[in-house]
């Protein structure tokens, strides 16, 4: 999970950030178009698990065509969190 900390771009100035928290724990930060939202986050099954509005979401790694956002087709190294939900990086 090392190599996914950070900062991931999305379009339209969204981005989704990924830091840890110590204990192997993560916090994962995500700006739509209305605001950043903060999220208490672990590991599992080789991804990132998170709770979101009372709904379980896994971010995992993935290319641009894998997020089915035409803005990210053809990008490499992207995450994603589910169809129409991905961030990557240039």
């Amino acid at each position: 999970m090392q190599a996914w900390l950070g900062r991931w771009n999305g379009p339209e100035g969204t981005y989704l950030q990924l830091d840890a928290a110590g204990g192997g724990r993560y916090e994962v930060r995500i700006k739509d178009l209305d605001a950043e939202r903060r999220f208490p986050a672990t590991v599992k099954d080789g991804a990132v698990q998170f709770e979101r509005d009372g709904k379980q979401e896994s971010i995992k790694a993935t290319d641009g065509d894998a997020t089915g956002m035409k803005w990210l087709a053809g990008k490499r190294t992207c995450l994603t969190v589910h169809p129409g939900e991905g961030y990557c990086r240039d």
